[in-house]
């Protein structure tokens, strides 16, 4: 009787212990996930700031971005995330620029008309939402919509091939003051 009382008493507070042990875990896993999902537009932090790359060659400023970074070919829009970037451009060009600069854009989307086509159209919304969204006025801009070839498609006969890298880039290069 007496062996049956202990039993007894150790699962009454193993339970007690399980459950307050089990609520408090509960309580701080509830803490640390979120519920629900974070906005995809949100302002970025300082954590995922991006530095603009750039090169000085003696006359010259060349900036030389992947496109797909700042501008969306299938929307035909310049992306909400590259205004770091573009603002950075803009203060460089400010700074540093003497007129024209020349913003390139490349393509190598098949067929290469429609990739002319989209590098054109690329390049003119760089260049107004430089003008307009930037306000980067003092210097004359030229853009220039570049069709590729596309790259080489990787060999049929290897299941593991890597895929060919894109050719999608965005060139502005301007004189130094």
């Amino acid at each position: 009787m007496l062996r049956e009382q202990t039993k007894a008493k150790w699962r009454s507070k193993s339970f007690c212990f399980g459950v307050g042990a089990v609520a408090a875990f509960a309580g701080a896993a509830a803490a640390q996930i979120p519920v629900f999902s974070v906005p995809l537009d949100r302002p970025q932090s300082s954590e995922t700031y991006r530095r603009l790359p750039f090169r000085d060659l003696g006359n010259d400023i060349r900036i030389e971005v992947n496109a797909d970074l700042l501008y969306s070919f299938e929307d035909s829009k310049v992306r909400l995330s590259a205004s770091d970037l573009l603002a950075q451009a803009a203060n460089l060009i400010y700074e540093r620029a003497k007129s024209p600069v020349r913003i390139e854009c490349r393509s190598d989307r098949t067929p290469a008309a429609a990739a002319q086509k989209l590098a054109d159209a690329c390049a003119a919304a760089l260049m107004q939402y430089l003008v307009k969204e930037e306000k980067v006025t003092n210097v004359k801009f030229a853009s220039v919509g570049v069709s590729v070839p596309p790259p080489a498609p990787p060999d049929p006969r290897d299941p593991f091939a890597p895929l060919p890298p894109r050719q999608t880039k965005v060139l502005i290069v301007f004189g130094k003051k």
